[in-house]
């Protein structure tokens, strides 16, 4: 199954560099739902995303502190 969600990923990520017309050098592709390409169970990817949220709103708060 980690063979196949792999491969799944680095298609979607190979898609996403060939349309993606910003600027950032770093993205992160994370799936919002469960599929038959990404059969990640719905609480996984649900945690993983409250996860990332904390993690920007620290990143932000922090970057805000050092510039002040």
């Amino acid at each position: 199954m980690i063979e196949t969600i792999s491969k799944n990923l680095v298609n979607l990520k190979q898609e996403f560099r060939r349309v993606y017309c910003g600027t950032s050098h770093v993205q992160e592709i994370m799936p919002l739902n469960e599929s038959d390409d990404f059969p990640i169970p719905q609480n996984d990817l649900d945690s993983l995303h409250i996860f990332y949220k904390i993690i920007l709103f620290t990143m932000i708060n922090l970057k805000q502190k050092l510039t002040m």
